[in-house]
């Protein structure tokens, strides 16, 4: 994809880091740009900035971790843009410890979060992406984590992402020459990703008094 122009983007993850500045670099070269993050307080403030900037985005309050939040976005997307030609599954969570002081609720979190949101991404936007005219490209935000020796719960997830990746590229090169598929793996970035907690859904929380 050369020209970017008037072309449509959906980020998840998109009001924070690594998806903020996407979002932006998007804008910039003129994309309609759709931004998705579960922190709506962050979100909105994003939204009201951009579009002083005369940008053309739309923000949506999602919790990738639910397939039908994500059917919704993608729904929207396509409903009120025809296609989407930049998809970029980057809505990420990290979690810190050792494992044998992980709780399920933390597995549960994080794997919602980092692993299943790529999944329920996949399983809602590539039908359309396959039955769209024009060309797309999915990215996918793993880590250099996933690239290297397992570490920590994050890095385990990462590299179970990366290996989504390489199968997702594998069989949408042989089913349509229209999706490209790649997988972004950066190393340390100054985002609020350390700072997970605030975002982490009530029902997920850990009780310091059970042993979930």
């Amino acid at each position: 994809m050369n020209n970017f122009k008037g072309k449509i983007a959906v980020i998840t993850g998109g009001a924070n880091g690594i998806g903020l500045g996407i979002a932006k670099k998007c804008l910039e070269n003129d994309m309609k740009t759709i931004i998705a993050d579960i922190d709506n307080k962050a979100i909105e403030k994003v939204e009201k900035s951009l579009k002083k900037e005369k940008k053309d985005v739309i923000s949506k309050v999602i919790d990738v971790s639910n397939p039908i939040d994500v059917k919704r976005l993608a729904d929207f997307a396509f409903k009120n843009y025809k296609e989407v030609n930049l998809l970029c599954l980057n809505a990420g969570i990290s979690i810190r410890m050792p494992l044998w002081e992980v709780t399920l609720n933390d597995w549960k979190w994080i794997i919602g979060v980092n692993l299943m949101g790529i999944v329920h991404g996949i399983k809602f936007f590539v039908p359309y992406l396959l039955n769209q005219e024009n060309e797309s490209h999915i990215v996918i935000t793993a880590s250099i984590m996933g690239l290297m020796k397992g570490s920590d719960i994050y890095s385990v997830i990462k590299h179970a992402v990366v290996g989504l990746s390489e199968a997702l590229y594998g069989q949408l090169r042989s089913k349509s020459k229209k999706i490209k598929v790649s997988v972004l793996c950066p190393a340390f970035v100054n985002t609020d990703i350390l700072d997970s907690e605030r975002i982490r859904p009530e029902e997920l929380k850990n009780d310091p008094m059970k042993l979930e």
